[in-house]
């Protein structure tokens, strides 16, 4: 079990470190242990995805409205307009969004505060909480979306937002690696449960709610070891080459 980092508060510190890793980099590892060394040296840039500055404004919209005002809403109502692209310039690309996406996560809020089951989870929680803790001598790091009590159980509950219907969301999570990721904040947080609210980025915005069950946070640990097994393998022990060769059975 890990501890709360208060450093790690300040967003800026939390995603500007690369000395904790979190799941994220185990993710852009497991995709490309060469880009993934590339980036670790600040020789390389993860391409700018609107799709996570959208999932961070819903977030800060559900779970620190207080915040809302760092982000520029935009008059525009699509990305590809050439006035959205001078308040990127203006504004920064990952503080902008448009008078459409504004609206979608108004509604999302809405959808959530309408269920008394989400909302209560979401009213009574720890918000954005930065933990840290080790594995195996690797310092380790994760931000909960929330953390409360329910049910007398300790509970991480992680907000997703999905392009694809919310019935459909076991498979994107297997798919997306959510397994994994419960299995790290449990790990971290020393919780009892983790539970998933996807909700819908398209009309009716619907929300949902699913409990991660033992075997798929089995699955994720499986994930979590093998991605840190690499990670030790290759940039710990330094057995990391620019020549180092993927190899996987099917």
């Amino acid at each position: 079990m890990g501890k709360v980092h208060e450093p790690f508060i300040d967003d800026s510190k939390y995603y500007s470190d690369k000395s904790y890793v979190s799941n994220s980099m185990l993710g852009r590892l497991m995709d490309s242990p060469h880009l993934f060394n590339l980036w670790m040296q600040g020789k390389y840039d993860y391409p700018k995805n609107s799709n996570f500055v959208i999932g961070r404004y819903v977030h800060t919209m559900v779970l620190e409205p207080e915040k809302i005002g760092e982000f520029h809403i935009s008059n525009m109502r699509t990305r590809t307009s050439a006035a959205f692209k001078e308040d990127i310039k203006k504004y920064g690309y990952d503080w902008v969004v448009t008078a459409s996406e504004h609206e979608m996560s108004v509604a999302i809020q809405e959808q959530i505060e309408r269920r008394d089951k989400l909302s209560e989870l979401f009213l009574f929680a720890d918000r954005e909480v930065p933990f840290i803790s080790e594995w195996n001598g690797i310092p380790i790091k994760g931000k909960v979306d929330a953390i409360t009590e329910y049910d007398g159980m300790k509970v991480v509950v992680d907000l997703k937002t999905t392009g694809k219907e919310v019935t459909a969301f076991s498979k994107s999570a297997r798919s997306f690696d959510y397994d994994r990721q419960a299995y790290f904040y449990l790990n971290l947080t020393g919780a009892d449960a983790f539970m998933f609210v996807p909700v819908e980025k398209s009309f009716p915005y619907t929300p949902a709610l699913y409990t991660a069950s033992d075997d798929f946070v089995a699955r994720g640990k499986y994930k979590f070891e093998k991605a840190m097994n690499l990670y030790k393998q290759l940039f710990v022990d330094g057995e990391y080459s620019e020549d180092y060769l993927i190899e996987a059975q099917l």
